[in-house]
């Protein structure tokens, strides 16, 4: 099996964040294209980052500004988890719960600082 190369994680990485960074609307539209519940908005984020950002960083394809961009982000993503609050995690709390607007805007800040004009 060929190994994925770090630009390509980079690019799988932007897509997770795209998803996070979109408005309500189409996250609902993409949640449910897939069947997917609200929580695997973080859940992918959550199973594939900490394990890619050492090699992203180390190739050097995500710069310092990034990694704290990201790193925000992810603080932004455990506090979801920590709110205890099961209706954050429904398509309502998606839309209403002021958690995910700061989800969002982390999410925005971090592509910004992600963009290839950055690197």
């Amino acid at each position: 099996m060929r190994e994925v190369s770090p630009t390509e994680l980079l690019e799988q990485l932007q897509e997770m964040v795209e998803v996070l960074a979109a408005p309500v609307l189409v996250q609902t539209s993409w949640l449910t294209a897939r069947e997917y519940p609200v929580d695997e908005l973080w859940l992918q984020f959550f199973d594939s980052v900490p394990g890619w950002l050492p090699r992203l960083t180390d190739a050097g394809v995500v710069t310092p500004n990034a990694l704290g961009a990201l790193n925000d982000l992810s603080r932004h993503l455990v506090t979801l988890t920590e709110s205890q609050n099961p209706a954050v995690f429904t398509r309502e709390g998606l839309a209403t719960a002021n958690v995910w607007e700061q989800v969002r805007a982390a999410a925005q800040t971090a592509l910004v600082q992600m963009a290839p004009s950055r690197r």
